[in-house]
């Protein structure tokens, strides 16, 4: 972790700063033009004060804490810092078998049951159900996104396409949140639009993320829990959370703890699955035949699911990427789309990534999806200012944080 990062952290359990014990620190340098970047956005951020000094804040970026502790300074509680990620966890995920948030299919964690209808599990009403499924999210997440920590350039345009339809110019010299980063493919587009964003991910798969953090200043990754973010409330200039809330053990509970952490008018991105029974009858059926199927795989060994689904690839190329890719250019897009992995979806993409997908569809602990009604009565109960939804192979969501409590969200838009 850079030094810089502990004037952005706080304890998640009183709100205080911490102290950094036992360091082991190495030097870190970068092109000279980041210096000059990171000076003028800390300058104009209100974050930034008025008592600026450009070399001791960028040192603070150029130090690398790569072994200690974190320390609170109020309340005393400590963190351990592991391959240069604070690892910021309750005791019960700090799992010892397979290592600081398991991801080894030596020590998989898998769930009991099939959980794609699962209602919420609050903490304080099933904590052994929530724990469960935090473990099986650690030990799922930690191996898909060491397994497929591969990042290019196509990850830009799925992100603008897909999930943040937002204008380059947002991001720049805003701070940002990214809540379920897994190995950090889309916290880095808005980090090379001119944001600092910091990563947060509860699996180990926080590792591959910290890859791409040590080459890059305004880019920071912790592992850390969702429900206990480390961070004080109303930091941030925006958040986002893509394909993360809905498998958490209680979705509302998610969003509401990211909502904490961005400030007043701040805008949170978010994606959620969709169940497509109003926008696309064919992947609606599809789907229950894939839940089916997830009776059994989501109790496979990671390393078993990651194996057989290699060999379902071939299979879905013809089934599905082929005919769509045969549709699309006889001009009958609308059944071309139709399809699931079309040619819409991975015609730029790697057939690498049809793998991960297959594992991210068949290995979630959780799957919970919602259609245009229950997502538009979740935005307005979670009380944005006013949010736009809009479908694109799930539910993608731009809110405003409001000024208070008071007014009910509006929908700008529910296209798609």
């Amino acid at each position: 972790m850079k030094e810089r990062l502990l004037d952005l952290i706080a304890c998640p359990q009183c709100k205080s700063r911490f102290g950094v014990k036992a360091a082991v620190v190495e030097k870190r340098e970068y092109a000279p033009e980041w210096r000059d970047r990171v000076c003028s956005f800390w300058a104009s951020h209100r974050h930034g004060g008025d008592q600026l000094d450009p070399d001791r804040l960028w040192q603070s970026y150029c130090t690398e804490i790569v072994a200690g502790s974190l320390v609170c300074t109020a309340c005393g509680v400590e963190y351990a810092i592991e391959g240069g990620v604070p690892r910021i966890l309750d005791p019960a995920l700090r799992t010892t078998a397979g290592g600081m948030g398991r991801g080894r299919p030596t020590t998989d964690t898998r769930i009991d049951q099939q959980m794609d209808e699962i209602a919420p599990v609050p903490k304080d009403t099933s904590r052994e159900l929530f724990d469960q499924i935090q473990l099986a999210n650690q030990s799922n997440y930690g191996y898909e996104w060491k397994a497929f920590k591969h990042q290019y350039d196509q990850w830009e345009t799925v992100y603008k396409e897909s999930y943040v339809a937002e204008d380059d110019a947002y991001f720049g010299g805003r701070l940002g949140l990214d809540a379920g980063c897994g190995m950090g493919r889309y916290s880095l587009v808005p980090v090379q639009k001119g944001a600092e964003v910091v990563g947060v991910d509860l699996s180990n798969a926080i590792e591959a993320a910290y890859e791409k953090a040590r080459e890059i200043p305004t880019f920071h990754a912790i592992q850390g829990d969702i429900f206990n973010l480390p961070f004080t409330e109303n930091y941030f200039d925006f958040a986002q959370s893509l394909g993360v809330i809905h498998i958490t053990p209680d979705p509302e509970g998610a969003l509401r703890s990211i909502l904490n952490a961005v400030r007043p008018n701040g805008k949170v991105f978010l994606m959620v699955y969709q169940t497509f029974e109003d926008e696309n009858l064919l992947k609606h059926s599809l789907l229950k035949v894939v839940n089916f199927m997830r009776r059994l795989t989501v109790r496979l060994p990671s390393n078993v699911l990651y194996t057989l689904l290699y060999f379902m690839v071939p299979v879905v190329l013809v089934t599905c990427y082929f005919p769509s890719w045969i549709l699309w250019h006889l001009g009958l897009r609308s059944l071309a789309t139709a399809l699931p992995y079309n040619y819409k979806q991975y015609g730029r993409r790697r057939f690498r990534d049809i793998h991960m997908n297959l594992f991210d569809r068949f290995g979630n602990p959780v799957e919970r999806r919602y259609n245009r009604k229950q997502m538009e009565a979740w935005m307005t109960s979670a009380g944005f200012q006013s949010y736009e939804l809009r479908a694109a192979d799930g539910w993608m969501v731009a809110g405003v944080k409001p000024q208070s409590e008071a007014a009910p969200a509006e929908s700008l838009s529910c296209v798609g």
